[in-house]
C-alpha cells in the first residue's frame, strides 16, 4: 500500500475493507507497506461460523486460498456460511486480529466419521487483485 511508517502504519497492524478482514501488515517502510493477504501461507487465527458458532482455526492456504481447520465434528459447518474472525489478543510478529471481521464464506465441507474435527474451504469476499483503497486499523 501507498502509505508507510510516516503515517502511522505499524507492523502487524490488520487491514480491512468496510468490516471484511484482508490481511495485515508485514513490513513498512517510510511511505510504502506491504500487505500479507489473509489467505496468504502461514497466516492463522481463530474464527467461526456466524450461524452455527463452529470454532476453528482459520489458515491461509496460499494461492488465494483460506481453510477453516480443527473445528469439532459435532460442530455444524455449512456451505455459504460466513467465516468471522473470533478475536485474537496476539497473532505471531503481530497486533492480533479484532473480533467480528469477515474472513470469508464457506464453499465446501471435508468430513471423515472417524476424525474428530472436520475443516472447511473458505472463499474471500474480496478480489486482492481489484482493491484500491483499504484501511489500517490502530
Amino acid at each position: 500500500i501507498d502509505k508507510g511508517s510516516r503515517d502511522g502504519v505499524r507492523v502487524g497492524r490488520v487491514v480491512v475493507l468496510k468490516n471484511v478482514l484482508v490481511g495485515r501488515v508485514e513490513r513498512t517502510s517510510a511511505h510504502l507497506s506491504v500487505v500479507e493477504v489473509v489467505s496468504h501461507e502461514g497466516i492463522s487465527f481463530t474464527a467461526e461460523t456466524s450461524k452455527t458458532s463452529a470454532l476453528g482455526v482459520l489458515t491461509g492456504a496460499g494461492a488465494g486460498e483460506m481453510v477453516l481447520e480443527n473445528v469439532l465434528l459435532s460442530d455444524k459447518l455449512a456451505k455459504g456460511d460466513m467465516v468471522v474472525s473470533k478475536g485474537d489478543k496476539k497473532v505471531t510478529g503481530g497486533e492480533g486480529v479484532p473480533a467480528g471481521l469477515v474472513v470469508g464464506r464457506i464453499v465446501s465441507v471435508k468430513r471423515q466419521a472417524s476424525s474428530l474435527f472436520q475443516s472447511a474451504e473458505v472463499e474471500s469476499l474480496v478480489d486482492v487483485e481489484r482493491l484500491k483503497m483499504v484501511f489500517v486499523m490502530r
